[in-house]
């Protein structure tokens, strides 16, 4: 089987709609090569394009779980040793650097997405969600600056 360039293949999925997320989804599964061109581009503003789906809140909920996955080591010992109990999947490494993609990091979105996240699974005092949640954007946003060299737009609202 004759496979296209890397280039020609990120162009037409570039070109795919976004709003069609499931297809370019589906094109991590098909081979390596198409995985990293698909991951590529859904990760460039994960939750930009989530809005008019049904499972919104859960959708979210997994990005943010997969960014917190991808925070380093150090900084999750950190969080559990200020009492933010970690589940497995967050606690095992990301297989995929998905941070280094993306490009237009929207604070306001991940600052919702974490509050959902934490109020979904972390049953505790008002003051000790909001101290965790302040603890998890600065570990996160610290990660977007250490890795994230594709950003070239940054919404504040």
């Amino acid at each position: 089987m004759v496979s296209l360039p890397s280039q020609c293949l990120l162009k037409i999925f570039e070109n795919v709609s976004v709003s069609i997320y499931k297809t370019l989804h589906n094109c991590i599964f098909v081979n390596k090569q198409w995985s990293l061109l698909a991951i590529s581009i859904l990760w460039r503003n994960p939750l930009e394009n989530i809005s008019s789906e049904n499972d919104v809140d859960d959708r979210i909920i997994s990005i943010m779980k997969t960014y917190i996955a991808c925070i380093s080591q150090k900084s999750k010992d950190s969080l559990m040793k200020n009492n933010l109990q970690l589940s497995e999947e967050i606690l095992r490494q990301a297989s995929y650097d998905y941070p280094s993609h993306l490009q237009i990091l929207n604070v306001q979105k991940i600052y919702d997405g974490i509050t959902l996240l934490i109020e979904k699974y972390f049953h505790k005092e008002d003051r000790e969600k909001e101290f965790h949640q302040h603890q998890l954007l600065d570990h996160i946003f610290r990660m977007f600056m250490n890795k994230c060299r594709n950003i070239y737009r940054i919404d504040i609202s």
